[in-house]
């Protein structure tokens, strides 16, 4: 348990920001959720479309952070819209079109945020691990760039 309590205090925001925090200390949580359960899944099961979900979760933590730090205006529709979400970052910082663009090939049902979709009876599991794959890049690459611009 102090490892996670650790790892979840390692960033902490710039002051500036200091009022997002809470949200990046949850967004932390999902994604080392994320992967505890995707490396050692629970009784030899990996519950992938609950990775999925949590990978999703925590990149739009990082990316409402980011979108709220820098004033960008988000439609209400779109709160749960990943895609939309990176949208609204690319108008600040380009190289949100590159993370885009490596989850843009992904099913609907993971980014429309509509879980569990249909992923669970109509993909295969190693289907569903490219897509957790391409998620895990997704979210570290999410969170490195929201770390570098607030900086």
């Amino acid at each position: 348990m102090d490892g996670l309590r650790s790892t979840l205090r390692l960033y902490r925001l710039p002051e500036k920001a200091s009022a997002q925090q809470p949200l990046i200390e949850r967004a932390e949580e999902d994604l080392l959720c994320a992967l505890s359960l995707y490396r050692q899944g629970a009784c030899g099961y990996s519950p992938l479309i609950t990775v999925c979900f949590l990978l999703h979760q925590a990149m739009e933590k990082w990316l409402k952070a980011f979108i709220a730090v820098q004033g960008i205006h988000v439609s209400p529709n779109g709160q749960h819209d990943l895609l939309s979400r990176l949208e609204a970052a690319k108008t600040v910082q380009s190289a949100f079109a590159d993370i885009q663009c490596k989850i843009e090939e992904i099913e609907p049902e993971i980014m429309a945020h509509k879980f569990p979709g249909n992923l669970r009876y109509n993909e295969t599991p190693p289907d569903i691990e490219r897509k957790v794959e391409v998620l895990i890049k997704a979210a570290f690459a999410t969170r490195r760039l929201v770390k570098r611009t607030l900086q």
